[in-house]
């Protein structure tokens, strides 16, 4: 699903490009910055992985974005949202490259992205969170986020039980 681009301070969010693949790959990739994340990470470069981020930009249900810095003009790392409950519920969903981690970009895009949820009338935000991932819980709860529902998800490649955390922000 693509989108007009959503600005804050710092970020311009934008619709991921083809040309986003590679970067987004890296990042969910990456041992460090995937483990919270329901994907692998594999030793070598996963061509096909790959060619599926490059569709993302066609998808019709998720708005697969990029966060862009004003400053630097960098990719900061990825996000998303899906509409959900007829479009009144947006899932959302960030991942900030490790480089920029504890410099409130996830804070400010989680932000952005619900106060474009509040603009397009949905009643509220949600945010699945693994449970362990103690910086994007705190996240969610900077955002007004309550904890709804507790479940898990299967951790692709390692097979390990990953348990989650629902918060919900009511707009």
């Amino acid at each position: 699903m693509k989108i007009d681009s959503i600005d804050s301070p710092r970020l311009i969010i934008r619709s991921l490009e083809r040309e986003d693949a590679y970067r987004a790959y890296q990042i969910r990739n990456d041992p460090e910055m995937g483990e919270y994340l329901p994907d692998e990470a594999k030793e070598d470069v996963d061509m096909a992985y790959i060619k599926e981020l490059e569709e993302l930009e066609n998808d019709e249900e998720c708005a697969y974005l990029i966060p862009i810095s004003k400053l630097t003009r960098k990719r900061v790392g990825t996000c998303s949202f899906l509409l959900t409950d007829g479009g009144s519920t947006y899932d959302i969903a960030y991942c900030i490259h490790k480089s920029l981690w504890n410099k409130g970009y996830a804070t400010e895009i989680a932000q952005a992205l619900i106060s474009y949820a509040r603009k397009k009338g949905a009643s509220k935000v949600s945010i699945i969170v693994n449970q362990d991932n103690i910086a994007s819980r705190r996240v969610a709860e900077k955002c007004s986020g309550k904890i709804v529902r507790e479940d898990t998800f299967i951790k692709k490649g390692s097979g390990e039980i990953k348990k989650t955390y629902k918060y919900e922000i009511k707009l």
